[in-house]
């Protein structure tokens, strides 16, 4: 089943400029926490990353070594990604679309040792948005709480390279089409981000249709209720139904 959705890809894939269609199950079960079958993308998330991140303490002793003395990366590691939280929780109040994950910490196994402070962790940061100015917001937010934290517990952050992508937009004209035709075979949906890369980063226009999934896609555990799916078809054929001056011309 889920082949036969990746292979609803675009309905004219020889005239690069003409639009793309792609079904797909969604990647994360948002849908199915807020009760709904459908979800049309609006875009695509860009992100920026730190994929060799580290933070430089001091090693000491555990046993010797006072608090106020510690230069310990451990602890200001924990400080950043608790302080990233928060961050990302106050964007997300005032409305901002953002995803942030820390997908690796560890200590380095040739010095790390049950009775010694640490001075030395490698992290990676993955921060993703649909919008460049909520990336650029908290990028700024995160490198000032970066330096009081290496001022407070006397480390610092070393980033290292940084890489990312630009947000891509689905074709608004298309998203809107997506969504009436949705209402119009009266299956519920949403307006959402994603992180699925399509055809619009090409500059094709473009919109996916998320079916619900369990557990989110990449997951052997994924899971696609037929009902779910028969809305998505029935959501497809109604969009069809526009006649041909009503899509987005090469």
């Amino acid at each position: 089943m889920r082949r036969l959705l990746h292979a609803a890809r675009p309905f004219s894939i020889l005239r690069p400029s003409s639009p793309n269609l792609e079904p797909h199950i969604e990647q994360a079960p948002a849908l199915l926490s807020k009760g709904l079958p459908l979800g049309v993308v609006s875009g695509i998330r860009g992100s920026f990353r730190y994929r060799d991140a580290r933070c430089i303490g001091e090693y000491s002793h555990s046993g010797a070594m006072p608090q106020k003395l510690r230069r310990d990366a451990v602890q200001a590691s924990a400080k950043l990604i608790t302080k990233a939280s928060k961050i990302w929780d106050r964007i997300e109040q005032d409305g901002g679309d953002l995803v942030v994950t820390f997908g690796k910490i560890g200590t380095d196994p040739e010095q790390h040792s049950f009775s010694k402070v640490s001075g030395h962790v490698d992290l990676c940061l993955d921060m993703r948005s649909a919008e460049v100015e909520t990336l650029e917001r908290f990028e700024r937010e995160l490198m000032t709480t970066a330096g009081a934290i290496a001022e407070e517990t006397g480390t610092c952050f070393e980033w290292g390279e940084k890489s990312g992508s630009t947000p891509a937009l689905m074709d608004e004209r298309l998203v809107a089409m997506m969504s009436a035709a949705c209402e119009s075979a009266k299956v519920p949906s949403r307006v959402m981000a994603s992180e699925a890369g399509t055809f619009a980063l090409a500059g094709v226009p473009s919109v996916m249709l998320f079916l619900r999934n369990e557990n989110g896609s990449h997951n052997p555990d994924e899971h696609m209720e037929l009902e779910d799916f028969d809305a998505g078809l029935a959501a497809l054929v109604a969009l069809f139904a526009n006649p041909a001056i009503a899509w987005p011309q090469p």
